[in-house]
């Protein structure tokens, strides 16, 4: 229970998370959803092998794949100003035994007022270096891409670009621990799966495998990220954000996915802007490989990054 608690409760908190910063998905996974006892939800899991969690890591072919797919749209007000930013990408990585088995393919489409960016690349991976190409724009500057970059490098620009220290690499985290409430000496993983269960803002369908669903108004997610960062947001109750998650009849995790439609303020202690926020997106496991590399990578040379513009 512990393991698979701390992990339902890291979607639901991953997913707040690209809320408060931020292919085609729905967003949804369907089924007969309804409200369960604290008891019921702890059989439930309880009776899932964790072990089989992301398949037989044992097997001598082991594969595991993850293809994401989201779309969002973020407009922030400031005062009589409006910014329109959006995101689309699609995203698939394998990962086996070896370093060989790590590939991955996808694309980023990325518009943003804010940051005067219009960002359309096709990416590739592998263990150890990350492909692009397509087309950047800013102000003062155009680029048609075709380059690749290392982990490293790649968290080195990042981190210039953000004034802090990156680092990336291919290696997936398998440390699922769950933070302790210091206040109580509870996890916090529980105390929020209690909260959403006596809510009934959380509701099973164990019809075939297991899904959950989240459902918070927009009251419940401005109480929900009060407790995860220090960042101060009110969204109209109004708003809407839904977490899925599908466990399969054989114990591995197949899905989670997430849809959103809020609006609300956020204080920055300073000012205040407003915010609104729609969209999807997912996540879908499974142990078959469907990607392949182009062969021509040796044609993506490394990539210099130009003196910025002043924006």
């Amino acid at each position: 229970m512990k393991k698979l608690a701390a992990l339902l409760f890291s979607v639901v908190l991953a997913c707040t998370f690209l809320l408060a910063g931020c292919g085609d998905s729905t967003g949804k996974i369907s089924g007969n959803y309804k409200e369960v006892t604290a008891e019921e939800f702890t059989a439930t899991i309880d009776s899932i092998d964790d072990s089989k969690f992301f398949g037989d890591e044992t097997a001598e072919d082991y594969m595991l794949q993850i293809a994401i797919a989201a779309d969002f749209d973020v407009n922030l007000t400031f005062g009589n100003e409006s910014m329109k930013n959006s995101v689309k990408a699609d995203y698939t990585l394998s990962m086996g035994k070896s370093e060989t088995d790590v590939v991955g393919k996808g694309s980023v489409a990325v518009k943003s007022d804010m940051m005067q960016l219009d960002l359309d690349v096709d990416a590739y991976n592998d263990a150890t270096n990350i492909y692009f190409s397509g087309d950047l724009s800013m102000p003062n500057l155009e680029l048609s891409l075709k380059n690749h970059l290392s982990y490293e490098a790649l968290g080195e620009l990042l981190g210039g670009l953000l004034g802090t220290t990156t680092t990336m690499s291919a290696d997936v985290p398998t440390d699922t621990t769950t933070p302790e409430d210091p206040s109580t000496g509870t996890d916090t993983g529980d105390t929020l799966l209690l909260t959403l269960i006596t809510s009934g803002a959380l509701q099973m369908d164990t019809t075939k495998g297991v899904k959950i669903k989240v459902a918070l108004d927009g009251e419940m997610l401005t109480a929900l990220l009060a407790d995860s960062i220090d960042v101060n947001f009110a969204f109209e109750k109004s708003g809407k954000a839904e977490l899925y998650m599908y466990i399969s009849e054989d114990g591995r995790l197949a899905e989670v996915a997430m849809n959103c439609s809020i609006t609300g303020i956020i204080d920055m202690g300073t000012a205040k802007q407003g915010i609104e926020i729609k969209g999807a997106a997912s996540a879908k496991f499974s142990d078959k490989r469907t990607v392949s590399l182009p062969s021509n990578l040796e044609d993506y040379p490394v990539f210099t990054a130009p003196a910025m513009p002043a924006l």
